[in-house]
């Protein structure tokens, strides 16, 4: 499967953050609302603009850095 079929690339308009950030599309059905690949369009756009994606290995090494408590539910 491709990512295409599940992600898309948001138009570069926002002046904050980092540059890859993902298109997260509107929704009025919770089904949708709870799949996964919507769900993680908000970690991912927001990761710290200081967020290396030149190679999987500085990827890897700055996000283990970043604090994704606000993300996770406990109940």
């Amino acid at each position: 499967m491709k990512s295409e079929n599940f992600f898309e690339w948001a138009p570069h308009l926002s002046t904050r953050g980092h540059k890859y950030k993902l298109y997260k599309k509107s929704s009025s059905a919770s089904v949708r609302h709870y799949f996964f690949t919507e769900r993680i369009v908000n970690v991912w756009n927001s990761l710290p603009d200081e967020t290396d994606f030149s190679t999987v290995k500085c990827f890897t090494r700055t996000i283990k850095r970043v604090s994704f408590n606000d993300f996770v539910s406990y109940s």
